[in-house]
């Protein structure tokens, strides 16, 4: 008598095979150094042949910021202050360090770069050319170490914020060293861990006193 496989029999087949053999690897990974060493060869060569942006160090382009950047009128949030100059936005400011913009961007939200107190005419935030070769300095340094700059980089991130307050202070702009050391404190702590809502299922950010009032609320619908 012959057996007529379904596609859905097939599909719950395969996906059982493919658990199975994940299971596996998983297992090889954590036992056998050179599965593991195997694999992550592997896995950074795929990464490498999709990833067509050519990560590299920023040294060369330190004599030539200049010719990177773009000379704009730019004003502080407030428009207390008005300046002239070479200055960089985040795409401008991400080809002199040889990355993309989103890193940047991450960099920035994360912390690890002072946030911009310039804006342009169209309302977008700029770097001067005095603080972009700060940033840019210090990165040839630290790219010249690692190809990546995280959180656990402090001293990296110290000495850009304190060669931004230098820059800031050339032009005329002063923030205290306390204030500056708040900034980097702020940069390093943890972000708060969001939960979702209890009722909405929405994710927020969790304050102190919700654990209760979340659990009399699930405790109430039971």
């Amino acid at each position: 008598m012959r057996v007529t496989t379904t596609k859905s029999t097939k599909a719950e087949n395969e996906r059982r095979w493919a658990d199975a053999r994940n299971a596996r690897r998983r297992e090889a990974y954590a036992t056998d150094p050179d599965f593991k060493e195997r694999t992550g060869r592997l896995n950074r060569g795929w990464y490498r042949s999709k990833n067509t942006m050519q990560y590299g160090g920023c040294r060369k382009n330190i004599a030539k910021l200049a010719s990177i950047g773009v000379v704009r009128t730019v004003t502080t949030e407030d428009g207390a202050f008005l300046h002239k100059g070479t200055t960089f936005r985040f795409e401008e400011l991400a080809n002199a360090i040889n990355r993309n913009t989103q890193v940047i961007r991450r960099y920035v939200a994360g912390g690890l770069l002072p946030p911009p107190l310039f804006f342009s005419e169209t309302k977008q935030p700029v770097y001067s050319i005095g603080e972009a070769r700060a940033v840019v300095t210090v990165l040839a340094d630290h790219y010249e170490k690692t190809a990546y700059y995280r959180q656990n980089h402090t001293d990296t991130r110290e000495k850009i914020f304190f060669g931004v307050e230098k820059a800031r202070l050339d032009l005329g702009i002063t923030i205290s060293r306390r204030d500056l050391s708040d900034e980097i404190r702020k940069s390093t702590e943890p972000s708060r861990r969001r939960r979702p809502h209890a009722a909405t299922g929405k994710t927020r950010r969790a304050t102190s006193g919700d654990e209760p009032a979340a659990r009399s609320r699930v405790d109430r619908r039971r």
